[in-house]
């Protein structure tokens, strides 16, 4: 999975019908449920309000939700009860109720979860085919008290609170969902990922003090000359901020003159008072910023154009996949370069952290020596030694 692929993937989903005898039968190709999606959840819900359950299915790969609408017709009964705890907890997690109608009982039991990384509506929903009425409800609330219910209606939906005399019947739900194709987006082609514990870098990577954009490029990837026609543009303004631009070119030693010509017509376009150059890496850096890149995505990525916006004492803030807006990296500059926020305000989303994210230093050492870079490999086995990344912040 680390490597981008599947993980328990390619392999159908199931569905079985309980028969009322103790079996079930496999219905998983004839119901359409038998996806060869990366599921990881599954939860059930009578969305639309029409008296039967619908399906959301959550994957770890596209499209990551499902949702099936339940719409057949086959004129069966149902209730639908909603529990309100006053003595034991408000949700009623745990209370268990059985239904008795048609001579039959029907139990549920109230979770606050229900499978990984699901949770169901917390309605309970009772379905209770050709049965005409419903005889009486039973609540046992979380605590041990049992509750009777009297004078309830098949397909109804009720409220039920613990120590109410009678259950409250609640208004009808309707929702239509009309069909229609769903779009596309666009991709941008670029992603932005802002580190939410920055990562010190080496003196030989992080280089000179101030803040800088790492830029990896080759001279036959055409978005790599866009994304630097664009900061050459903007090169007054790079300046003001105070941010160093650092291009590596990837192409061999053999190709470097063809690639630095390129630079000069394509990207300074003749100017001679660019502030930034190209080079050639040193031995090891770039295998260095592919093992950091791994350590922050979590996995491998070959694309180009790759950015690494470092501020002013030489810690990882941003990692920029695809190509660069010039007005966001400068955004980025003036936020992260000088003075990086902390705590909570580094949230990718709306919300309040209440974790840090601690770093494993250990083991990106061990991935820098795996790759033959013992300078890298120290340099981390130091600082987890001397506990210089925070470990996770309470805020």
């Amino acid at each position: 999975m680390d490597g981008g692929n599947s993980w328990s993937g390619r392999e159908r989903n199931c569905a079985y019908l309980n028969l009322g005898d103790g079996r079930f039968a496999d219905v998983s190709a004839i119901s359409g449920l038998d996806y060869l999606d990366d599921g990881r959840a599954a939860a059930l819900t009578d969305w639309d309000g029409d008296g039967d359950l619908d399906l959301f299915l959550r994957n770890r790969t596209g499209p990551v939700l499902r949702f099936l609408r339940n719409d057949e017709e086959r004129g069966r009964s149902f209730l639908s009860l909603r529990l309100e705890g006053t003595q034991c907890n408000r949700d009623a997690i745990g209370a268990v109720v059985d239904v008795f109608a048609g001579g039959k009982r029907f139990v549920r039991q109230l979770a606050a979860g229900d499978g990984y990384l699901a949770q169901s509506s917390k309605t309970l929903h009772f379905g209770l085919g050709t049965v005409e009425k419903v005889d009486r409800v039973l609540v046992r609330w979380p605590g041990g008290d049992a509750q009777e219910f009297s004078g309830l209606e098949p397909n109804q939906r009720y409220a039920l609170m613990q120590g109410a005399p009678a259950a409250r019947l609640l208004p009808a739900r309707s929702v239509e969902l009309p069909a229609a194709p769903v779009a596309a987006r666009p991709s941008s082609g670029s992603a932005r990922v802002v580190l939410r514990t920055p990562l010190p870098l080496p003196p030989a990577a992080a280089g000179s003090t101030g803040p800088k954009l790492i830029n990896l490029w080759s001279r036959t990837c055409a978005p790599c000359l866009e994304e630097l026609r664009g900061l050459a543009a903007r090169d007054q303004d790079l300046r003001v901020a105070g941010l160093a631009c650092l291009p590596l070119c990837l192409d061999s030693t053999a190709e470097w003159p063809e690639s630095e010509a390129l630079f000069a017509s394509r990207v300074a376009a003749g100017r001679s008072d660019l502030s930034f150059a190209p080079r050639l890496p040193c031995e090891g850096e770039v295998e260095f910023l592919r093992t950091v890149l791994e350590h922050v995505l979590a996995r491998p990525t070959d694309g180009l154009p790759v950015s690494f916006l470092v501020d002013r004492d030489g810690r990882l803030q941003i990692v920029y996949l695809g190509p660069i807006a010039p007005d966001q990296l400068l955004a980025d500059a003036k936020r992260y370069g000088e003075k990086p926020p902390l705590g909570s305000e580094r949230g990718a989303f709306p919300g309040r952290w209440f974790s840090g994210m601690p770093r494993d230093l250990r083991g990106l050492a061990a991935s820098c020596r795996a790759r033959n870079l013992e300078e890298q490999a120290r340099f981390y086995e130091a600082l987890a030694q001397e506990g210089q990344v925070p470990p996770p912040q309470r805020e």
